[in-house]
């Protein structure tokens, strides 16, 4: 029991309290990973930007390179033709010669070497005939061996007039086989190695013949010279 002149008993005692120190590495570690998650997607954001700016800007590049191209006129060199070589150019008439008939108001060029023949026989109604060989023109038979056999009419006083080509076509080319063409300002009926026109109004036949494996080069040989024939009309003459 206590009196109450006894002093108070002494309060008691607080226990202490250990303090303990914080682990702060473990504290550091734990918070790392919450902090790298912003850092990383806005790294990832900045890459996503910039390959994005990148592959714009290169395609805008692009647009305003094609469009410029396609705004330009093409240059006058993309147009020029290729210049010839003169070697390439070959003149057709090298080796060809000028003859100029007695007989007939025409003149023509043949190949060098070929052999001129004109005959006119007053006795067959004044027939006129103009025939140019091949040096190694050669007969086998009644067939062409080798060569070329140029002939020019024949025309004689007793062949029918015709006052216009027009007519004479009509007549001459009722099968439509041969082509009408105008050569050296005159009319002529054409189809291969054979030509027809109208000399002094009287029909002439212009032909060049060959043998059968040299017939494409004898339809040539042929263009060629009839290119050259050159006819001056001439009236005929006044019978005495």
């Amino acid at each position: 029991m206590t009196s109450p002149n006894d002093p108070p008993p002494a309060p008691p005692s607080q226990p202490q309290m250990n303090q303990v120190q914080p682990d702060l590495t473990s504290a550091v570690v734990s918070e790392k990973p919450k902090g790298k998650t912003p850092v990383l997607l806005i790294i990832l954001l900045l890459l996503v930007v910039g390959v994005l700016g990148t592959v714009g800007y290169l395609a805008y590049q692009n647009y305003t390179l094609s469009k410029n191209v396609s705004d330009t006129p093409p240059t006058q060199a993309s147009l020029t033709v290729p210049e010839v070589k003169e070697e390439e150019i070959v003149d057709p008439y090298l080796n060809y010669v000028s003859h100029q008939s007695a007989i007939m108001p025409l003149t023509f060029m043949y190949p060098k070497g070929w052999i001129v023949n004109e005959t006119e026989n007053e006795e067959l109604a004044n027939q006129k005939m103009i025939k140019v060989n091949s040096a190694d023109f050669s007969y086998e038979g009644s067939d062409i061996a080798q060569g070329y056999d140029l002939r020019i009419g024949p025309v004689n006083d007793l062949t029918k007039k015709y006052d216009t080509f027009e007519a004479f076509a009509a007549e001459e080319n009722t099968d439509s086989l041969f082509t009408q063409e105008s050569i050296n300002e005159h009319m002529w009926l054409v189809k291969g190695n054979e030509a027809k026109t109208l000399i002094n109004k009287s029909p002439l036949t212009i032909a060049l013949y060959a043998s059968q494996e040299n017939a494409q080069e004898a339809v040539n040989i042929f263009r060629n010279i009839l290119n050259t024939i050159n006819i001056s009309e001439t009236p005929p003459p006044v019978p005495q």
